[in-house]
């Protein structure tokens, strides 16, 4: 024991030093994960919470209801477009059922006769009703869109009086009521024996 203890006598000062290693608290390695939130936080989370349901909701998509079909009444008429078409206020473009009157602003077509006379006489049928027609619908429509009708001024059927006087040609080939059908032909044989309108033309142009 007496030699080593005056080994390590001599040895140790040729020893290096020993590196000490400071320690790091506790706390660095293993945070606490339970720290009570003051009232000042608490308020902060909840406000964040609050805003970002705000956010949320305002970016959902919301899907417009659609909106009833037009149904039968009396509507005020905004404009005449031509000899068999209409709108009205607010916008919805009504088709004459059953008639075909002659083009008048059809885009990439030539103005036909007495096109511009048709789009008068629907003009003049409206304006003597002031401007409000008795629309009959079954809320049907045609390949662009337009409601399809029967429009009325006081106890004119219009439809019926622009055949008679030759400004529209009956159209049969459709499904639509029979009663209405045999009305317009029956229209269209009694212009063209008065030979009015389109009927008194030399070569009227069929469809």
């Amino acid at each position: 024991m007496l030699r080593v203890a005056v080994l390590l006598f001599f040895v140790r000062p040729l020893m290096p030093p020993r590196r000490r290693t400071a320690r790091q608290p506790a706390a660095a390695f293993f945070p606490r994960s339970r720290r009570r939130l003051k009232p000042g936080a608490w308020v902060l989370f909840i406000f964040v919470l609050l805003l970002l349901r705000v956010v949320y909701r305002g970016g959902e998509s919301v899907t417009p209801r659609p909106s009833p079909p037009l149904s039968s009444g009396e509507f005020l008429v905004e404009r005449v477009v031509d000899g068999d078409t209409l709108v009205l206020a607010g916008g919805e473009r009504v088709r004459l059922l059953g008639i075909d009157a002659p083009e008048s602003v059809k885009p990439n077509s030539p103005v036909e006769p007495l096109g511009p006379e048709a789009a008068r006489a629907l003009q003049e049928y409206v304006r003597a009703a002031d401007d409000r027609i008795r629309l009959e619908t079954e809320s049907y429509r045609d390949k662009y869109g337009r409601l399809l009708g029967v429009a009325w001024a006081g106890d004119v059927c219009i439809n019926e009086a622009l055949v008679e006087a030759g400004l529209a040609r009956a159209e049969t080939q459709y499904s639509y009521s029979e009663v209405l059908k045999a009305r317009l032909l029956a229209a269209q044989e009694r212009a063209r024996a008065a030979r009015r309108g389109i009927w008194g033309l030399a070569t009227p142009a069929e469809r």
